[in-house]
């Protein structure tokens, strides 16, 4: 399911042992249209 969620809310979240998200900095953001050729 595709949805929206803000970044401070992602900053929010705790993982089980207390760990946070990270963000990568040098990810590059796919186009949609070519996800699905990603998995093969």
């Amino acid at each position: 399911e595709w949805g929206y969620f803000s970044l401070k809310e992602l900053e929010s979240i705790t993982g089980p042992v207390g760990l946070k998200i990270e963000r990568d900095l040098y990810f590059g953001q796919p186009k949609i249209k070519d996800i699905p050729g990603l998995a093969s």
